[in-house]
């Protein structure tokens, strides 16, 4: 419990950090006009985003791959995963928006081990999907761009967190198993169950201009750290200190909502 409420006082730190970074870069005509002169600096030499906002919304789907950590032994083993996100854009490089995934995660071992610790022959499959709210902060809101094709390119590069629901859906479990000496053993777990997650999100942006900068390709990463573990759909924890990880990786086509005259 003790990590949790750790883990959510960090969360609540870096949100307010990037919304206090956002309020520190308003548009010039947001401030009053005596406070301000109209040519006081050139537009050249403001960051990206204290020039007047083009930005938005951005709506965004994709698919990927999902893979898990669990209480399992576990092995590489990817599965399909499905993403969409809607983002509203604070600044045009610092945004709040929302997230959703449907997909599945399989780990362990598909057959049962011979060994005296029954953890080895734990394994389930879990067609989850999970909600999440996040906000994310990009590399164009820390620097200038300017006439750099180079930085041009990688001022989509971001970074975000926020909170994530997964919800559960066990279809495939072994919970009871008996090896060759006679001896079984039975764990507990539910097949559904709802469990609260914190996202770590990177990624990078690319904006197509040859489409009036309208659509942009992501590529996507988030790694869903679990403090109450039950991702997988046991109640017994092979090591309390290390949580279950849900990690997705995604390429996504984004439509930017511009606001243009």
């Amino acid at each position: 419990m003790t990590s949790t409420k750790q883990l959510f006082i960090f969360i609540c730190l870096c949100l307010s950090s990037i919304v206090s970074l956002a309020q520190d870069t308003l548009p010039q005509d947001t401030l009053p006009q005596d406070t301000l002169p109209q040519d006081s600096l050139p537009q050249d030499s403001l960051p990206q985003d204290s020039l007047p906002q083009d930005y938005k919304f951005t709506l965004g789907i994709g698919v990927g791959f999902s893979q898990s950590l669990a209480d399992v032994t576990n092995r590489i083993n990817f599965q399909r995963v499905f993403h969409a996100d809607l983002d509203y854009h604070i600044t045009e490089f610092i945004t709040a928006g929302a997230a959703f995934h449907s997909g599945r995660i399989s780990n362990g071992s598909a057959e049962v081990v011979p060994n005296d610790n029954p953890n080895y022959s734990r394994y389930f499959v879990n067609d989850f999907k999970a909600v999440s709210i996040n906000t994310k902060i990009a590399l164009g809101h820390l620097i200038n761009v300017g006439n750099s094709n180079f930085l041009g390119l990688i001022k989509g590069a971001y970074i975000g967190t926020g909170m994530t629901v997964i919800f559960n859906n066990i279809i495939d479990i072994r919970r009871t198993y008996t090896f060759s000496d006679g001896t079984t053993y039975a764990l507990s777990g539910k097949d559904r169950e709802t469990i609260l997650a914190i996202p770590i999100l990177a990624g990078l942006n690319f904006i197509l201009p040859f489409a009036e900068e309208h659509f942009s390709i992501g590529l996507d990463g988030q790694i869903n750290i679990v403090p109450g573990d039950h991702l997988d759909g046991y109640s017994e924890n092979i090591n309390p200190k290390q949580p279950d990880w849900l990690a997705l990786g995604y390429i996504s086509i984004r439509y930017n909502f511009i606001n243009k005259p």
